[in-house]
């Protein structure tokens, strides 16, 4: 019987370690949104994800501290359809490609590492064998992908943010 609550509060703690507050939440860290940051809307910011699945992967990250897609209101989702025609037009025009995966887990059983709703938006390009170009995708997405290093996501920070700041400047004429 010892064993076993010793068992429960092992599995409790390590829970409890997932719950995280607004104050530890990686996407309410103003910190580190601005190092990853290309484009943000009232609702939404879009990052450069620093370990990425494919070249352009990026993540739209709700400003509003929820978990689920579900808990978008209205207004919320109307914006987080724009911004992914926006993100769309990206992979078209630098990325070369009309093809990519939406990902959102909701939930710890699902994956869901961090508690804030953040939807993975990922170019795909075909090369080669589409099965072991979609097996190597599924491989990234389960085991994860090689981080880049600070430098390496300044700039590509850098280099996608003129792609959207370019984008604006068009929707405004």
């Amino acid at each position: 019987m010892t064993a076993f609550l010793t068992y429960i509060t092992i599995i409790g703690s390590l829970l409890s370690s997932f719950q995280l507050n607004a104050a530890e939440c990686a996407f309410c860290n103003q910190d580190k949104i601005s190092k990853q940051k290309i484009y943000e809307t009232k609702y939404f910011t879009v990052l450069v994800d620093y370990a990425p699945i494919q070249e352009g992967h990026l993540l739209i990250v709700a400003k509003r501290n929820i978990v689920h897609l579900q808990d978008l209101n209205d207004d919320e989702a109307v914006d987080y359809n724009h911004i992914v025609k926006k993100v769309y037009s990206f992979f078209k025009e630098i990325i070369g490609t009309e093809d990519y995966i939406v990902l959102e887990k909701n939930g710890k059983s699902a994956g869901q590492t961090v508690p804030h709703l953040h939807i993975h938006m990922i170019p795909i390009k075909h090369s080669g064998s589409l099965m072991l170009g979609q097996l190597g995708v599924l491989y990234k997405i389960v085991f994860g992908a090689k981080a880049l290093s600070q430098e390496e996501v300044a700039n590509k920070v850098r280099g996608y943010s003129s792609f959207f700041q370019a984008d604006q400047k068009k929707q405004l004429r």
